[in-house]
């Protein structure tokens, strides 16, 4: 098993954010988290650790918006919208040619 990155996650069964650890592991990439209440949770985050590689060479976490949508009221992943604490790039820039 080799550690590739800590992260935070979200529990399956009441939604609290976690701690959790990508890891690779015979060549595929794999999310570890521990709930206090709900316990241990391995997940396949991605079938191939070389494409895994590949697309992190472009991950980018951008920056905070200035311009919220929503308030904060009860923290991640209860306040849904684009909140204060979401940050946002441009992935895939649409633009509309009409006559």
């Amino acid at each position: 098993m080799k550690t590739l990155k800590d992260t935070s996650s979200v529990c399956p069964e009441c939604k609290r954010v976690i701690p959790a650890t990508i890891y690779e592991e015979n060549n595929k990439v794999y999310l570890s988290k521990t709930c206090p209440d709900h316990g241990d949770f391995n997940e396949l985050y991605w079938g191939d650790y070389e494409l895994y590689k590949r697309a992190e060479q472009f991950a980018n976490d951008g920056v905070r918006l200035d311009n919220p949508r929503t308030v904060v009221y009860k923290g991640c992943p209860l306040d849904c919208g684009i909140c204060p604490n979401h940050k946002s790039t441009t992935t895939l820039g649409i633009i509309y040619v009409t006559n």
